[in-house]
């Protein structure tokens, strides 16, 4: 009987534990996504850096054609610890595209600046303390393979050759 009691003692302490584990919105991943079915011309992507690396970040967005999977564009945000940017998903990131896709997957990839540029086409090493909402639902942290890093870059390179900042995004400050 007593050792049925600790058995359910230790369960029940364990428990939280093990929520927060298996909950994909406790993960800190540098690569979060979302699928928007009904994409409005006002819907807006918010990111933040929760400040985890101690450095800024840059967030990635990538927009693909819900239907066939092809990247409709892409653009890069640079975020500084603590900050929000907000980033209007038709008019910025698929730069007022007609007409606008009904639904896209959206898919957010935070790097670290390299030489304190970021470009969606040429990401620096991935890293943690990205937070991104749609609405008021958090994107959700997903496993990134190799082949999907490289097929989003390339096809990202394609359409901007040079690196491209989302509009809403200001610009890093000049190295001191």
């Amino acid at each position: 009987m007593v050792k049925h009691a600790l058995l359910v003692l230790a369960l029940v302490l364990s428990w939280p534990t093990l929520a927060a584990a298996q909950n994909p919105v406790t993960a800190d991943s540098p690569f979060q996504m979302r699928a928007l079915v009904s994409l409005k011309g006002k819907d807006a992507v918010v990111v933040s850096n929760s400040g985890a690396n101690g450095s800024a970040l840059c967030a990635n967005a990538y927009a693909f054609d819900a239907q066939d999977g092809q990247l409709l564009d892409c653009c890069s945000c640079h975020v500084p610890p603590n900050v929000l940017r907000s980033i209007p998903i038709a008019a910025d990131l698929l730069e007022n595209d007609k007409p606008l896709p009904k639904s896209l997957v959206l898919k957010l990839l935070a790097s670290i600046p390299v030489a304190g540029e970021c470009s969606a086409s040429a990401p620096g090493a991935l890293i943690v303390g990205l937070t991104a909402w749609k609405g008021e639902t958090p994107l959700t942290p997903a496993t990134l393979s190799a082949a999907e890093l490289s097929a989003m870059t390339v096809q990202c390179g394609f359409a901007h050759p040079a690196a491209r900042t989302c509009d809403a995004c200001p610009a890093p400050p000049p190295p001191m």
